[in-house]
């Protein structure tokens, strides 16, 4: 009963290979972890509010995280069965898992070493091109012109900057 499929696996090297993806599991949650400790001490030193919301985004990183690293895993498995049954002479390991838990590692420490002004910069930059996207140049006037109404500020603006037709002539 040691050995499956004609001696090609053994039950030692599945069981070699469950353990190495279980260390690779852990170190996810690992990295994951120091990072959102990282990031938690950063918002204190910032003064910025810690919501549920900003740590909830560390369960859906999580989520993604291992979702992708089950279909990695699922991967090394069909790759050793076939390996086994053509009897190729290379170790059995899960390299593809090997190699999702480096990009994992890579992304979520490079995230530990950003400063926080940077990250802040980044947020941004990203919310306004997403902005400047969906609205063109003469909808982002009437909405900053609707914004600068709404906080008693339109007369600091310059001519013009209101409502097309509006002010215009």
């Amino acid at each position: 009963m040691e050995q499956l499929f004609n001696g090609a696996i053994t039950v030692r090297g599945i069981a070699l290979f469950a353990i190495l993806v279980v260390f690779i599991y852990i170190w996810i949650l690992l990295v994951s972890m120091l990072d959102l400790r990282a990031g938690i001490r950063k918002a204190k030193k910032m003064g910025v509010y810690k919501s549920s919301k900003k740590l909830r985004r560390t369960v859906e990183k999580l989520t993604f995280y291992y979702n992708l690293m089950m279909a990695l895993t699922f991967a090394d498995i069909l790759a050793v069965v076939v390996i086994a049954l053509l009897g190729i002479p290379i170790p059995r390991i899960p390299y593809l898992s090997f190699v999702g838990a480096f990009g994992v590692g890579y992304i979520e420490i490079k995230s530990i070493f950003e400063k926080a002004e940077d990250k802040q910069k980044a947020d941004v930059a990203d919310a306004l091109a997403a902005l400047s996207q969906i609205l063109s140049k003469d909808e982002l006037k009437e909405l900053i012109f609707r914004v600068a109404s709404s906080r008693g500020a339109a007369d600091y603006l310059p001519e013009g900057a209101g409502f097309a037709g509006e002010g215009e002539e």
